[in-house]
């Protein structure tokens, strides 16, 4: 088995359990609709997203390359097209920094990060 499908499961778990993807689904979700006057408990977007974020991400790792950002930029605007609503490139490439920003900002997650591809690497694991 391949050690970026591997480190993808590794990551998902590791969003759900810090509730990182959650917290930044929040950010963004305000950023988008609180501008607009929704309340953001009205709009069921996280489900959504992370439903679009897994298929987009299982797919593009299953072909040999990971983009964050572009994962990022295409699930949100899959969900927000789902929604009735079309954010210009400019709001997604904000949104998606603000995604990455979150994620590399986190140290537990990069220390669990490491910690999983050196495990992951002593056990006969490649890239």
């Amino acid at each position: 088995m391949k050690i970026k499908t591997i480190l993808f499961d590794a990551f998902g778990t590791l969003f759900d359990t810090d509730r990182i993807h959650a917290r930044v689904c929040e950010r963004i979700a305000k950023d988008i609709f609180e501008k607009q006057g929704v309340r953001l408990s009205e709009i069921p977007l996280f489900k959504s997203w992370i439903s679009e974020w897994a298929m987009i991400a299982r797919t593009t790792v299953e072909k040999g390359f990971l983009s964050t950002k572009t994962v990022v930029r295409t699930s949100l605007k899959k969900s927000l097209l789902n929604k009735g609503l079309a954010p210009s490139n400019e709001e997604l490439s904000k949104w998606a920094q603000l995604f990455i920003d979150s994620f590399t900002s986190e140290t537990k997650l990069d220390k669990d990060a490491r910690s999983t591809l050196q495990w992951l690497k002593a056990h006969g694991y490649t890239l």
